[in-house]
């Protein structure tokens, strides 16, 4: 791999951990959803710097550009954010489910008890 193809692919890595570790910081990124981007950007540091290790994973899949791998690398960790995050949806949308059928519910109670309330009392005042 090039130095200069190295260099900015090594600052690139950097910058976007810092970048992961600055939001989860701040609080704008859970901790949890943070994890496959610290470990996707680790990895990508790791086959930056290491350029032998890099020429081994391209050689493995068969690649002959080895930076291109960097590529296979982020997309791989792509589809892995999206189940990731299409499991965390699917979750959310059952419970928020529950949760509407929950307030239905509570709603149904307050009506009733609003009309047995409103109901003149049979002790005849």
């Amino acid at each position: 791999m090039p130095d200069r193809i190295q260099i900015i692919s090594i600052a690139g890595s950097a910058l976007l951990f810092i970048f992961i570790v600055e939001m989860v910081r701040r609080r704008r990124l859970r901790v949890e959803y943070s994890i496959l981007w610290l470990a996707a950007t680790g990895i990508f540091l790791v086959l930056s710097v290491f350029r032998s290790m890099l020429e081994g994973f391209a050689a493995l899949v068969g690649i002959y550009y080895a930076p291109a791998a960097l590529f296979l690398v982020a997309m791989a960790f792509g589809i892995l954010l999206f189940i990731h995050f299409s499991v965390v949806i699917s979750r959310l949308s059952g419970e928020n489910t529950v949760l509407a059928q929950r307030i239905a519910l509570l709603e149904a109670m307050l009506d009733t008890k609003g009309a047995q309330e409103r109901e003149p009392s049979g002790n005849g005042t």
